[in-house]
């Protein structure tokens, strides 16, 4: 440990086929990660089971075992992307007590009917239309059924950890978009969230996500799928090669050692596809919109991530810088860290750094 060095809290990233945990320490203006640790669920979430709570406790007692340097008793946590809800709204000037009474009477008339509850946050974002004036909406809300968040509490608590914060994606991942490049951290950004059941494509502007899209229809596991069946190994298995072996390298000049990695492209086409059109339909909409927020870059995090190659090809189809997030090489500690989970750590990341980097 370093004289000066500050621990951050431990990142908790509940997933629907992983958990990931992380955690950081910074000393004066650099970090590095102290700990990560990607596990399996021992059931995938699918189906109706979203529908009602789903307990993680097991799976976040297993990670934190597995991590032997994990410090603290601190946590922050995210759900995935698809259990919230985003809508952006128009708010009058007002007191913030004010405004989020009325940010709760928006919700509750949208929800009318609804016997849940939601917990929910709001966040100027100010959005601007081509004629460079600004759009009608001002604030972006996030709300999730309370009914998760309290599951999460509770999951954690049972471990005796103390939850700090449960966070949204979007904030999430602006964090750490900014901790793996802070330089460009003023320009627009995008955040392509490549879930296993659900995909989050979010623009961000000076650390402000002002947009964000919900893409159910190109989760990683429809690839993952077709691998597990087409070749009939196991889940695990899927993954497994996916990762190794992924996609042909479009930079290679020799492909007769392709034969493999042209399989799983086969097999990848049709989600591929499927997730560069609901990407180019969205960056139409902003550049048509509001193109003060065209991304000059896309930053690809989850599942779909840790495919071999996957961001070469899905920058092809894009016509878009995507690049796999990940940090430089001074913050890593090698003896934990694995590049090919660096994605699916970047969100347990963004949120071990809230120790000191609330907002």
């Amino acid at each position: 440990m370093l004289l000066g060095t500050q621990t951050g809290w431990i990142g908790v990233d509940i997933g629907s086929q992983s958990i990931k945990l992380a955690q950081v320490e910074r000393s004066g203006p650099t970090f590095r990660v102290r700990e990560g640790v990607v596990l399996p669920r021992a059931t995938s979430w699918q189906g109706d089971d979203l529908m009602s709570r789903v307990s993680s406790r097991e799976e976040i007692g297993a990670a934190i075992e597995a991590g032997h340097r994990f410090r603290g008793d601190k946590v922050a946590c995210v759900l995935p992307s698809y259990l919230y809800e985003s809508r952006p709204l128009h708010l009058p000037a007002g007191s913030p007590s004010e405004r989020r009474a009325m940010v709760a009477h928006e919700l509750a008339t949208v929800r009318q009917g609804s016997h849940a509850t939601s917990e929910f946050d709001f966040w100027e974002a100010t959005l601007h239309g081509r004629d460079g004036g600004p759009c009608k909406s001002n604030v972006n809300t996030l709300s999730l059924d309370s009914g998760w968040g309290d599951q999460v509490v509770q999951d954690i608590a049972q471990l005796g950890l103390r939850c700090q914060v449960l966070d949204g994606p979007p904030m999430v991942l602006a964090r750490s978009i900014k901790m793996m490049s802070p330089r460009n951290f003023n320009r627009p950004i995008a955040a392509l969230d490549w879930g296993y059941r659900g995909t989050s494509l979010g623009f961000l502007f000076e650390g402000q996500p002002l947009y964000t899209r919900q893409i159910n229809r190109c989760g990683y596991h429809h690839i993952v799928k077709n691998v597990q069946r087409g070749l009939g190994v196991s889940l695990d298995q899927a993954q497994h090669l996916l990762t190794q072996h992924g996609l042909p390298d479009l930079q290679q000049g020799d492909t007769t050692n392709n034969q493999f990695q042209e399989i799983l492209s086969e097999m990848a086409a049709q989600t591929l596809h499927d997730l560069a059109e609901e990407v180019n339909r969205t960056l139409t909409y902003i550049d048509t919109q509001h193109p003060s927020l065209f991304p000059e870059q896309m930053v690809l995090f989850g599942g779909g991530a840790t495919m071999k190659n996957a961001a070469a090809h899905l920058t092809k189809r894009v016509r878009l810088e995507i690049q796999p997030w990940n940090l430089s090489t001074q913050n890593r500690e090698k003896s934990v860290w694995n590049a090919p989970s660096s994605p699916l750590l970047g969100a347990a990341i963004g949120l071990s750094s809230l120790a000191w980097a609330k907002g």
